[in-house]
């Protein structure tokens, strides 16, 4: 579903292989990218030090988190609205 090619994802319709969108905001390469499909939340982390968190039905960034170094390391569960 999701691809990354630099500072953007692109997001793909798996039934036809389509293009849907392009999801911008990092200034550097993306690293990690991880969706929450229960709240239709998508969180990526880049190497500019940042974190994004979207609400994914409709593109907008709810959160940027700054600050972190290196490589992150995460796990996510579903709690209702929390990520």
């Amino acid at each position: 579903m999701d691809q990354i090619f630099g500072w953007f994802i692109r997001v793909y319709d798996t039934k036809n292989a389509d293009k849907v969108t392009k999801l911008e905001g990092h200034s550097e390469w993306v690293e990690e990218i991880h969706f929450s499909p229960r709240d239709l939340l998508m969180a990526t982390a880049s190497a500019d030090g940042t974190v994004i968190v979207r609400d994914f039905e409709n593109k907008s960034i709810l959160k940027r988190l700054e600050g972190h170094s290196g490589l992150l390391a995460w796990t996510s569960q579903t709690l209702g609205s929390k990520f």
